[in-house]
């Protein structure tokens, strides 16, 4: 019998407790140093729920009454997601694409997303994410 506590996912953490169990892998890994400040680490970890890395911007449309923008993404398999995001998410996105240099890994999280049922031809194939 093992007394082992079970693991907790990224988005379960919270100030409820200081000791957390997580299993995560390091997928980018960053130095920063803005002088005269010392250096620091940054990284984005992942946990077993994550589905994909931003791959490219697709298209954008912000000057009409409905704003949208299209990019995709690519799973741990190598396949594209495409996302579509709407009105103030769109724009805040836009913003973002276009004012700031994506010079380190770009994170999106998406939360309370509605999902559709692709269109055209799919297959079914299995990808292990972690290995061990």
């Amino acid at each position: 019998m093992s007394l082992s506590r079970p693991f907790n996912f990224i988005n379960d953490l919270n100030d409820s407790k200081h000791l957390w169990k997580i299993v995560v892998r390091i997928t980018q890994l960053w130095y920063v140093q803005i002088p005269p400040k010392p250096g620091h680490l940054e990284m984005i970890l992942m946990d077993s729920k994550v589905i994909g890395v931003f791959d490219k911007l697709i298209f954008s449309q912000t000057q009409s009454n409905l704003k949208k923008v299209i990019f995709t993404m690519k799973d741990f398999c190598g396949d594209i997601i495409s996302c579509t995001l709407w009105e103030t998410h769109a724009m805040k996105s836009f913003n973002y694409f276009n004012n700031q240099p994506i010079v380190q890994p770009l994170v999106i999280l998406l939360t309370n997303a509605r999902v559709k049922k692709g269109q055209g031809h799919a297959t079914n194939k299995s990808c292990r994410v972690l290995k061990k």
